[in-house]
């Protein structure tokens, strides 16, 4: 959907060169949006392999060599152990702890129904990790450091084209996956529907 307004006739949908008008529009596009990568990666050296996460799909994509996940959630931790099998790996970013129960057992299965937007609980944690990574659900950061992975600190900038850590540590990486999320894109919501966060809310 490329812009969705309203006319005297109800809501319109512009798709292409398709219009679609609607009584009623239930918007599901989820918490993803425009991949996010912060602004320094672009002073990083062209020698560096660069991919978002959205775009990772396996190790081959990568060229041999020390390889940088930057991002300490579920993806990042996930696609850090992956790349362990058969090369140097650093893991950036700060610990964002675990949630205590199995993904899809039955703990987990109460707390899905819970925490969602639509509860006081369920709000605050959103409201909390808004902009960082959500708890580990699928496996822990001993899983991590089991595989070979080593953990550094967040990364703070660039300097002649090598990404450094916050305490000013140098990480030569032959390539870097951003695992740093993704920024909300409503632009093609032409209505008055917004909270004060920024997110459609009626």
């Amino acid at each position: 959907i490329d812009q969705l307004a309203r006319d005297e006739h109800g809501y319109v949908a512009v798709a292409g060169d398709r219009q679609i008008t609607a009584d009623r529009v239930v918007v599901t596009t989820g918490p993803t949006g425009r991949p996010r990568v912060p602004a320094f990666a672009r002073d990083i050296s062209t020698d560096v392999t660069q991919v978002h996460s959205l775009d990772y799909r396996n190790p081959k994509q990568l060229p041999d060599g020390p390889a940088l996940v930057v991002g300490a959630g579920n993806s990042g931790a996930e696609i850090a152990i992956e790349l362990a099998a058969d090369r140097q790996v650093w893991l950036a970013g700060r610990d964002v702890g675990n949630f205590p129960f199995t993904l899809g057992g039955p703990v987990y299965k109460v707390m899905n129904r819970l925490l969602t937007t639509h509860t006081p609980m369920g709000r605050k944690i959103a409201t909390k990790t808004r902009g960082g990574g959500t708890p580990l659900v699928r496996l822990s950061y001993d899983d991590v450091a089991r595989a070979g992975v080593r953990r550094v600190g967040r990364i703070h900038d660039v300097v002649d084209g090598v990404p450094r850590t916050v305490d000013g540590t140098p990480l030569a990486a032959a390539s870097i996956v951003w695992c740093t999320g993704f920024t909300r894109d409503y632009g093609w919501i032409k209505l008055p529907v917004f909270g004060e966060n920024g997110d459609p809310d009626r």
